[in-house]
Formats: structure tokens, sequence, C-alpha cells
């Protein structure tokens, strides 16, 4: 570069402090998120009670209220602007330096706004807004013990996993769907102090919420090995559905985009809509953890099984494209279990369906979220955990994976993806992003094996725009490098570069 770095390197922090700030991460992010999943739990139980109501007043005053949330649900995004939709693509942006939040509006806000849309019964998941309610604890806990900014990423990221696996007592998916989807690399910085904090908060859960996974159900017994050709079916079914999904989705949001109509007016349409499906088809509200649990121990026909399915999608993409807080998570495990349901009674005997109805439920939850998230390990290792089905790992892979491969055969980008493209031209559109080219900022990278980086002198690094490699950390020693110097897999490397080159420079070391 021709200017050097306006700002120090700072050291990192040892593995020892990494773990403990990752372990007071957990608590407090695990806090947090349980006392979110508690009071969205509580909301659910009102939400019961208030639609068995069915007087003229009650609905008057009901209408009133969703007027009064509304507004609510309005003033809490301009209070926090990024603390719409699912919030996973937030926190990437922050950990890519593309925005900045404040970390507490953004919490309430989140938690806040998802306990009022839960109560009015929106089809959406706690799990997304657990991530970002973890990942800002994590930004105010580095604040707070004044932790270097280059590590300050890493601290985010473990409250993001912790706020995962609080939500789902997940721990080991937590982890995973952070390096799946935030960074896309292994690096000790990265995995330590998530793996801790998800630990952690896995315990608190635990322990607040009792011993017991997140579904009451699990497989018992294994499909015959001469079923195999189901596990094909499932698997392509559930890739099918999960791009229909992830199609209808940028679909209505480009839809509403172009209506022009108001963020208050598409809340209010909305929460109407829901309020009328309370009344004919509550089973599509909320998240859908109660219908799956249903779904377990009740026979439906498969009639309904449909309307379920096409009902349920088109009402999550509505809530989730109204921009209030909410995630995608379980609304899309829904629509796989209801698809497993599906080809379970279309494909069984009655008395098949009896012994092996939750192997397909649990097969296409975890097929349908491959799909959808293209995170393919932590697709199959949240399903495990959140149903203790981890002796049928082999059977949940194979439709994982064959859902995967269909979804890119369709040609179908990851619904993160494309909610973190469609997140980053709103910064450019609003002006939100610091456009100051003599802003230098410095980004940690790992180098991986993979990565065609490695075995290259650090002078034939080629990229379109400037930057300089600071600093090299190679087993826990750190030098200056020059030119001349070769990176190997395994280094972590300090890269130093203008603001609004980041995306540019992160996606050259990690392609």
């Amino acid at each position: 570069m021709q200017s050097g770095p306006t700002n120090t390197l700072e050291s990192q922090p040892s593995l020892p402090i990494l773990m403990v700030l990752g372990a007071i991460i957990g608590l407090v992010a695990g806090l947090t998120s349980i006392a979110y999943r508690f009071v969205i739990s509580q909301f659910e139980s009102y939400r019961h009670i208030l639609y068995s109501q069915t007087s003229l007043f009650y609905l008057i005053l009901y209408g009133l209220a969703i007027l009064l949330i509304a507004y609510i649900l309005l003033r809490l995004l301009q209070w926090a602007p990024f603390s719409n939709g699912s919030g996973i693509p937030q926190i990437k942006a922050e950990i890519m330096n593309h925005i900045d939040q404040a970390a507490w509006p953004t919490i309430i806000s989140k938690f806040v706004g998802g306990s009022l849309n839960s109560l009015i019964g929106f089809s959406l998941g706690r799990e997304g807004p657990s991530i970002q309610i973890g990942g800002m604890a994590g930004k105010w806990l580095s604040q707070v013990f004044k932790v270097p900014s280059l590590s300050r990423k890493f601290l985010i990221t473990a409250g993001a996993s912790a706020g995962l696996s609080a939500a789902f007592n997940a721990p080991l998916a937590g982890v995973l769907f952070t390096l799946e989807e935030m960074y896309g690399t292994l690096s000790t910085a990265i995995i330590v102090p998530s793996m801790v904090a998800s630990l952690v908060a896995n315990f608190v859960s635990f322990k607040l919420m009792g011993l017991e996974y997140s579904f009451s159900f699990a497989i018992n017994q294994n499909l015959p090995l001469d079923w195999w050709y189901l596990l094909i079916i499932l698997g392509l079914a559930s890739g099918i559905v999960g791009v229909a999904f992830n199609t209808l989705l940028e679909q209505g949001r480009q839809l509403l985009a172009k209506s022009k109509l108001k963020p208050y007016t598409i809340i209010i349409l909305t929460s109407f809509i829901v309020l009328a499906l309370g009344y004919t088809l509550p089973e599509v509200l909320g998240g859908g953890h109660h219908w799956i649990e249903k779904m377990s121990t009740q026979h439906f026909s498969l009639a309904f099984l449909a309307l379920i399915l096409i009902v349920k999608m088109i009402l999550t993409i509505l809530c989730y494209n109204s921009g209030v807080q909410g995630g995608i998570f379980l609304p899309v495990l829904v629509l796989g279990a209801t698809l497993g349901n599906i080809i379970a009674q279309s494909s069984l005997t009655a008395q098949d369906q009896d012994t092996y109805l939750i192997n397909f439920i649990i097969l296409a939850m975890a097929g349908v979220l491959a799909s959808v998230v293209r995170a393919p390990l932590m697709s199959i290792l949240l399903i495990t955990e959140m149903t203790g089905s981890l002796n049928h790992f082999i059977n949940i892979a194979i439709v994982a994976f064959i859902a995967m491969v269909t979804a890119d055969l369709l040609n179908s980008q990851p619904v993160y993806h494309t909610l973190y493209s469609n997140l980053l031209r709103r910064i450019e559109r609003d002006q939100l992003q610091i456009h100051d080219h003599q802003q230098i900022i410095i980004s940690p990278i790992q180098i991986s094996h993979s990565d065609r980086q490695a075995s290259l002198l650090i002078k034939d690094l080629t990229l379109d725009c400037p930057f300089q490699i600071v600093k090299v950390i190679r087993e826990e020693q750190s030098f200056i490098p020059n030119g001349s110097d070769v990176l190997l897999p395994g280094d972590l490397i300090y890269v130093a570069y203008a603001k609004s080159d980041a995306e540019k420079v992160i996606s050259y070391f990690q392609s």
C-alpha cells in the first residue's frame, strides 16, 4: 500500500484469556437468549388464549392492539435500524466491518419486537434474533473489557454461537454455523471462544429450562436398508421445497419493494392477515414448534398437511418481508417436518407409519434446512442435537447432502447469501456505510490448505485494490513479513486495507 495503516496493530489476547472471555460471553449471551426464548414461549401460550375469544368486542380490541404493536415495532426499527429480520446477515456485516451496530438498542429492539410479533402470531423463529442478541452481547462485553478492536469480531462470533446454542440447546451446531456462515475458515482464535461460549450457554439453558432436547421425539429405529431409495426421494423433495422457499422469499421482497407501501402499512396488513389465520388456521402461526410436536403424535390427512405446507411457506415469506424482528430457521424446520409427514403417508403403510413417521419428519427437517441455508454440517448437527438422534447421523447426512446438491443444481442461492447481499445494497442506498477511502482497518484472516494464497510469496499476491499484510502468526510465533515471505496453511495473517475495500479483500483471501 502506498500509505501505511493509520491505526496501530494491537496484540491478540492469549488463548486462556479468550477462553475466559468466551465463558463470560456464553453466560451473558446465554442468559439473554434464554430470557428471549422464555418470553416468546409465554407469549405463545397467551396467544392461544387470545385467539380462543371470538366475540366482536375482542376482535375490535385485537384490531386496536395490532395498530399499537405495529407502531411500537416501527419505532423500535427506527431506533435500531439493523434489528430487522433475522439478524444473521447483520452479524456477518458487523464482522466484515460494513456496519457498526449499537449493542443495547439492537438487543432491546430484537427482544421486545420479536416478543410482540410472536404474541400476534407472526410466522417467524427465535434462532436468528438469538444469534444477533448473542453477537451484540459479545460486542458489548468486548467494549466493557476493552478488548483490542482486532479481536472484537471473535467475541461477536462467540456471542452469536452462544445465542444459537441457547435457542436450540445445540452447542456444536452453534459453533459450526458461525464457521460455515460467517467465516468459512478455521482459526483457533475463532473456534476457542465460540466453543466455550456455546458450551456455557448450553449449560445455562439446561439449568434454567431443563435437561431435555428441543424436541420431545427422536428416531428410535433405523429405516430398513432396502428403503435406501426413500432417502433419495426425501433429499430431492427437500431440495426442491428449499429452492421454492428461497426463490419466493426473494421474489416477495422485490414485489413489496415495487409496491411502494410504507413500512407501517406493510406491518399492519401482515398483522391482520395473521389475525385472520389465527381464527381459521392457527397451526401456521408462530415459529411452529408446537405444530412439529403435534405432528409427531397425531394423524392428519394429506390434504391438510399440503395446505399447512403451502400456507406456512407463504405466511413466513410475508412475515419476514414485512421487516419486523424474527428469523426463519424454525419455520423452515416446520416446512421440512410437514414435507416428511406427507412423504411418509404417501409411501408407507399405516403400520410402517407408526414405526417410521418420526424418521421422515427428522430427515426432511435436515434436508430442507440444508437446501435453504446451504450449511450442511450445521444442518445435520442441529437436527441431531435438537432431537438426540446422533445414532442416525448417516441417514440424516445423506438426505441433507442430496438436498444441498439439488438446490445447487437448480441454481438457488443460499438464503443468507441473498439476505446479506440485500443488506449491503441497503447500506449503500441509505448511505449508512462510511465511504472514507483513507480510513484503514486491519482484519485477521486464516490461511487454509484450500486457499489459493497458500505457498505463495507475499509479493506475488495480486488484488485490484491496495492492501498490506502487517503481521503473520505461525505456530504461535508472530513476525512482521516482507514480500519474500511465503504464506503457509495455518498462518493467521493481519491484513490492512481501506474500509471501502473490505468485501473485496476478504473475498480474495477466503475464496
